[in-house]
């Protein structure tokens, strides 16, 4: 196949999905309308044709459809100025104003059109859309390029099939030819497309619900995969429509206003859209630069959000927010959008404002897809997410961090070039005594990046704590003991997120299924929760229910600790090794030792999510009425020691219990976790532990086991407390003599 005969094929398929899309609706041979003078379609069609002006096309089509489908080609010129219009829909060219013009003869009429794509996207033929519905429907939309001799090969064309209204929707079939030899392959998906209802395919789609009458039909704008990644927007915070927090005044000026070369006599710069820049400010004023007199009113504001009013296909919206030295400005209305903040909107949610406005997705929602032009209307109606408490936190966090490291970049830089200015001894020992705490921040920095640092410093105690022994017994070589210690660590640390899942859903009023198995454990004399019992919980949380709360949930990550099916298998394998030695099963202790250590570092890398909910332990509490505050002392168990400094913090509750444990969300609220899990001294050992419970003995005598030692102790204290969170309900409960332990 030549190079030369490739546009013909193109042409080829492009007419034979519109014969498919007009037989699909009516398998009578259409009739070829020609309106005014069409030159751009000398192509060849196999059906007959006529060629009317333009004040004869309504009747000649209310004929002729009649007797079947009409295939309208109307020139694509634009309108003169003495051309009848229709009163309230303001056409530009000759197919607009043709389509418009034509009328169904009965309910099964089928017309269809080849008109430039930008009649079926474009924001200014909104109106024309609008009348066009009133009495037709789309059901076949294909778009294309090359395929109609002495057009401009980059110009998209449209094919747009229309039937007479009804009462209910008709699916929608979009679809756009692809790359020069790929064609053939439209021909097949568009033939799936035609017995769909909805979906899509590779390069087309089914449009199932209702659009609005003036709504564009740009390819990109309803395709499944952009409705998807619209809606998934909605995990970072709520979805708030752009209108909701911008005002898009039309200050400034138009292109026919009186701009002058050069600053003076009150004349304020007008910015246009090459001023605005994709770093997101606005450039210095340069010889280019036009000034005009404006009122006040007519100036932009610090705060402003400029929006260039085109953009790039595979672009972004390029904005900028205007700060006090770019003032005082007006701009140019014609090429720029301004975008003025309802109310005072804090630095994040105007970070997430600016993100997604520069994203190819809001490219994609706001222009038409053909021209580029970026619609105001459209723009205000994006669904912008506004970022919860948790995510807000950590963008601060973030934002902190990054102009931390600034500085001291800044401050090293600084360092070396005043040493290059001074005496080369004074040089010397200022880098050596000045530079030393730059460089241990440097080196502090670096440590985080060694996973095992973040296990021993980061993770909640009782994890950390494990992980230091994993650690030391690793160092003797891959032992039993070195064996024992990494399932065992995998187990504390299992037990641990399962607690926090357990307190999570009792926040969410969400029943856990496999909490129910430890209870009957419990009321029935047998022994606690195992590894298996764990396990279940973490599976049940990441299922349906759990993914359907709230993004902004305390907690919320702890349901994707088993989400991956890696880290899923990661720990059926540690539990088939726990059971492997608990039935003496012997093998290969090198490859055993090895295997589990990766376990246990995906499992601990997957659940790193643990270090930014810090284990506490309320040492004191006082409340002051006056100013509603609580003023918490505390000790965060953090990393591998539990003997760590106390501190204060203030908090808006006096429902604390001094002396518990809690555990705080990214936004510092805090969630008690007794009775499912009780920090104090060890009576075995004397060393603080984390227990949690682990068998019933007596009325009102209940084993606790610690995660860091596997020492246990009976408590009758918190007999009650489990009763009020229906884990006990049994009233007495006689000795159980077996001895066998749950966790090491």
């Amino acid at each position: 196949m030549t190079n030369d005969s490739l546009p013909l094929v193109r042409q080829r398929i492009f007419l034979d999905l519109l014969a498919m899309a007009i037989h699909s609706l009516d398998n009578r041979m259409p009739t070829i309308i020609e309106v005014a003078d069409s030159p751009l379609f000398n192509i060849a069609f196999d059906w007959p044709r006529l060629r009317v002006e333009l004040d004869e096309l309504s009747y000649t089509v209310e004929q002729r459809i009649l007797h079947g489908p009409v295939l309208l080609l109307p020139s694509w010129t634009r309108l003169s100025f003495d051309t009848p219009r229709i009163p309230g829909i303001p056409t530009t060219s000759v197919d607009q104003l043709a389509l418009v013009h034509c009328r169904p003869a009965n309910p099964t009429s089928v017309l269809a059109a080849l008109v430039p794509a930008n009649t079926l996207t474009g924001q200014a033929a909104g109106s024309v859309r609008a009348a066009i519905r009133a009495y037709w429907q789309p059901t076949s939309v294909i778009y294309a390029n090359q395929v109609i001799p002495k057009v401009h090969p980059l110009l998209n064309v449209a094919a747009v099939v229309l039937k007479a209204r009804e009462s209910k929707w008709v699916p929608l079939r979009i679809i756009r030819l692809p790359e020069e030899g790929k064609e053939a392959l439209a021909i097949r998906d568009f033939r799936q497309l035609l017995k769909m209802r909805s979906g899509h395919r590779s390069f087309g789609y089914v449009v199932g619900h209702e659009l609005p009458p003036s709504e564009s039909l740009a390819y990109d704008r309803h395709h499944p995969d952009i409705i998807s990644q619209h809606a998934a927007m909605a995990e970072f915070g709520q979805l708030v429509r752009l209108q909701d927090l911008f005002d898009a005044p039309r200050i400034g000026i138009d292109y026919k206003s009186v701009l002058r070369s050069s600053p003076g006599d009150g004349r304020v710069r007008v910015i246009e859209s090459r001023d605005i820049r994709r770093d997101g400010g606005v450039s210095l004023p340069d010889e280019r630069t036009k000034w005009a007199v404006v009122p006040q009113e007519s100036q932009v504001r610090p705060g402003d959000l400029l929006v260039r009013r085109f953009t790039s296909r595979m672009g972004r919206l390029a904005i900028a927010e205007l700060c006090a030295d770019d003032l005082p400005a007006t701009v140019r209305t014609d090429n720029v959008i301004v975008l003025r903040p309802r109310k005072r909107l804090s630095q994040t949610e105007l970070f997430f404002v600016k993100q997604f406005l520069q994203s190819p997705l809001a490219n994609t929602l706001a222009t038409d897809g053909v021209s580029m032009d970026v619609s105001r209307n459209r723009l205000l109606e994006l669904s912008i997410p506004q970022p919860d408490n948790a995510l807000s936190t950590a963008l601060t966090d973030l934002n902190d961090a990054a102009g931390r490291f600034d500085q001291w970049r800044r401050d090293a830089l600084r360092l070396l070039e005043d040493s290059l200015l001074e005496n080369p001894k004074l040089a010397r020992a200022k880098l050596l005594k000045a530079g030393r705490l730059l460089r241990m921040r440097a080196g502090a920095a670096a440590m985080l990046d060694n996973f095992a640092h973040t296990a021993r410093t980061r993770f909640p105690h009782p994890i950390s704590y494990r992980w230091r022994r994993v650690e030391a017994a690793l160092s003797n070589g891959p032992t039993r003991e070195a064996l024992s210690e990494i399932l065992e660590a995998a187990e504390v640390l299992l037990a641990y997120a399962a607690n926090v899942a357990i307190v999570m859903a009792r926040g969410s009023d969400i029943r856990l299924g496999a909490v129910d198995a430890i209870k009957d454990k419990l009321n029935s004399k047998r022994n606690g929760p195992s590894l298996g019992d764990w396990v279940a919980i973490l599976r049940e949380v990441k299922g349906r229910r759990f993914k359907q709360l709230p993004s902004d949930l305390p907690l919320g990550e702890i349901r994707w600790l088993l989400h991956s099916n890696d880290i899923d298998e990661a720990c059926q394998r540690i539990v088939g090794r726990r059971n492997d030695l608990a039935h003496l099963r012997q093998g290969d202790l090198n490859i055993w030792v090895q295997e589990s250590y990766a376990d246990l570092t995906a499992l601990m890398t997957a659940a790193e999510f643990l270090c930014d909910f810090r284990l506490l332990h309320i040492t004191g509490v006082s409340w002051d009425s006056f100013r509603r505050k609580a003023s918490i002392r505390y000790r965060a168990l953090m990393g591998d020691h539990a003997i760590v400094p106390t501190h204060t913090m203030q908090y808006a509750s006096n429902d604390v219990e001094e002396g518990s444990l809690y555990i705080t969300d990214t936004v510092g609220g805090l969630h008690l976790l007794r009775p499912f899990l009780v920090g104090k001294s060890c009576p075995v050992c004397s060393q603080w532990s984390t227990f949690h419970i682990d068998r019933v003995h007596a009325a009102r005598e209940v084993e606790l086991k610690s995660l860091e030692h596997g020492h246990t102790y009976k408590d009758g204290e918190i007999w009650e407390p489990l009763q009020q969170v229906s884990w006990l309900t049994i009233t007495n409960v006689e000795a159980d003599s077996r001895d066998t332990d749950s966790l090491p």
